[in-house]
């Protein structure tokens, strides 16, 4: 099986675009509604598959913060736009691994938001309307997109490791305090409030490998078991 670097180096994510568009399918009246649906569905599968980490007392805010703050049925443009204008307004101001790993956040749910365009849509054309595990199996294989969702599982993965690291670094904390004025007056509050959050969370938790371990093992075997691949790299 390859690893998430080889899976990455062979990932085009220009490719996404043009699957997004495939038949040049328009987005029907109810196309947000459906996707909304599909998020909370995926949301709470999540939520199962981790309820081991969601109720135990060392990770019970990590877990809350990460599925409930990056992967709910939220509006994921606005939050990356509030990130990306911070970035552009703040830039001189913000330590480097904290807007690498800021980077990395919106990456991840760029991508996610992306393939769950690309799966309602599938589900549009199958004419699905009402989710549940036969149908997403069915709609998921079709996306045909087994690459990407291994690249989202390696951005995932990374993205944790690398905020859980500056939750561990006491300037981190101290730096979005002072920063929390500024982005006010941007009006870019909520996303200070967002990162100010997940430093919390993570600060709580002194091992973040077991969480990142588990990540890497249920949704590989998840995704492989959707495609039933024998091979991955075909």
């Amino acid at each position: 099986m390859s690893s998430m670097g080889e899976t990455a180096k062979h990932f085009d994510k220009n490719r996404i675009p043009d699957l997004l568009h495939m038949d040049d399918l328009k987005i029907e009246p109810n196309f947000l509604q459906l996707k909304s649906a599909l998020q909370s569905y995926q949301l709470n599968r999540i939520k199962n598959t981790y309820s081991d980490f969601s109720n135990s007392s060392e990770f019970k805010e990590l877990t809350s913060f990460f599925f409930n703050q990056i992967y709910g049925p939220q509006d994921f443009g606005f939050r990356n736009d509030s990130i990306k204008t911070l970035f552009n307004k703040s830039h001189p101001f913000l330590r480097k691994d904290i807007v690498k790993a800021v980077e990395n956040v919106i990456e991840l749910n760029d991508l996610s938001d992306e393939m769950d365009e690309l799966l309602t849509k599938q589900l549009l054309k199958l004419g699905i309307y009402d989710l549940d595990s036969e149908v997403y199996a069915v709609a998921y294989k079709k996306c045909d997109n087994y690459k990407q969702r291994c690249y989202q599982i390696e951005l995932m993965i990374n993205a944790t490791q690398q905020v859980f690291k500056l939750s561990h670094v006491w300037m981190i904390g101290a730096s979005l305090t002072a920063l929390h004025s500024f982005t006010e007056l941007l009006g870019i509050g909520k996303i200070m409030n967002f990162l100010y959050d997940g430093y919390q969370a993570f600060h709580k938790v002194s091992d973040i490998k077991p969480f990142t371990d588990a990540i890497f093992q249920k949704e590989n075997e998840l995704n492989n078991s959707l495609f039933s691949m024998g091979n991955p790299a075909k």
